[in-house]
């Protein structure tokens, strides 16, 4: 079909086809308002990264830009695929997914990056994953206004492809597919870059085959092997706390509440008596239901106390707050205490990484 603009609608991809920016480009790929090539220019795609086509991609078949294709991407925006009929460079070549892997590593036994229900950062969280972890972009990435990266993804529940788990094969099928979002470079503020694009081309061998299609799945960036692959870290199981140190907020008790709001010790906000459940002592124990929001500063968190479910405030965000304080401490097993040493360890083996 012929364009009014001197084009025509190249029919071989279509909406939601992935391209990646090639990883020897010299220079981004620019995103431009419309379909002219000098329109505004909105944003750019790196190398190595990936850009969602979201309409009918348009090739020049006369005039000075004759063989110049373009192709419309989400959320809005054009982009240049391919200027060698111009002795240009190709700039984008198509892929079966938009793989990323986790690059960032807090050294915690717990994970590593958040994965949050929403774009915004108090969203609920919905699981943690590890550092070498690899997920799948869902959807274009949101630069929100302080200039942090957020991507929403796909990870697959359930898997283990570490030595441990008897070798490369997955020691069971994949239980769930949960969606949600990540940050995927705070560098804007200074912060870490949590995530590098998966090469589907000279990547790290692995034994990884995530989809299932018998090619190995690995990601240039990432590492195989270790906990790292086991990629979602949700609520597995409820956790028990007891209340502790009360007396060096000078209070006697803390409050459990009918909704997700701070009530921190010392923190001179005091809840009305119409949405207090209990105030509990030391020594008072509560069991962890569901993953913990963060609210204004603090982690809160959603337990049961003799049969009745409620919010705590669990502790403050060191991030806002400039300090870390807690008033629970976590009642672990045997078994749960020697599995985070076997992670520490292996962590340490392998040496330092930056930092999520």
């Amino acid at each position: 079909q012929r364009r009014v603009h001197g084009t025509e609608l190249m029919t071989k991809t279509a909406r939601g086809q992935w391209w990646r920016a090639l990883p020897d480009l010299q220079v981004p790929v620019l995103v431009r308002e419309s379909f002219s090539v000098q329109s505004r220019e909105i944003g750019n795609v790196l190398r190595g990264h990936y850009v969602q086509q979201s309409g009918p991609a348009e090739v020049f078949i006369n005039g000075p830009a004759k063989g110049l294709i373009r192709m419309p991407v989400q959320p809005s925006g054009w982009v240049t695929v391919d200027a060698t009929a111009l002795d240009g460079p190709k700039y984008l070549e198509p892929v079966r997914s938009a793989r990323w892997t986790v690059v960032f590593s807090t050294g915690a036994p717990r994970g590593d990056v958040i994965m949050r229900e929403g774009v915004s950062l108090d969203s609920d969280e919905v699981a943690v994953l590890v550092c070498g972890a690899a997920v799948e972009q869902v959807g274009p990435q949101m630069v929100l206004s302080d200039g942090i990266v957020r991507m929403p993804i796909s990870v697959i529940e359930g898997r283990c492809f570490e030595p441990a788990c008897g070798g490369s094969q997955p020691a069971q099928r994949p239980s769930a597919i949960r969606e949600g979002w990540v940050t995927c470079d705070a560098t804007a503020q200074n912060g870490p870059l949590f995530f590098a694009p998966c090469g589907e081309e000279g990547a790290m061998p692995t034994g990884r085959d995530v989809d299932g299609d018998g090619a190995d799945d690995g990601c240039a960036d990432g590492q195989a092997g270790d906990d790292a692959l086991l990629a979602l870290r949700p609520l597995a199981r409820h956790r028990i706390y007891r209340v502790v140190n009360l007396e060096a907020y000078h209070v006697d008790s803390l409050p459990m509440v009918s909704r997700a709001e701070p009530y921190a010790p010392g923190s001179g906000r005091v809840p009305p008596e119409d949405i207090v459940l209990n105030r509990l002592k030391d020594g008072d124990l509560v069991e962890q239901i569901r993953h913990s929001k963060k609210v204004r500063g603090f982690q809160v968190m959603p337990v049961v106390v003799a049969g009745v479910e409620g919010w705590v405030t669990r502790n403050t965000n060191s991030a806002k707050t400039g300090s870390h304080s807690s008033w629970f401490e976590e009642l672990r097993d045997a078994a749960d205490s020697d599995r985070e040493q076997r992670r520490a360890n292996r962590r340490e083996n392998r040496g330092p990484r930056s930092r999520d």
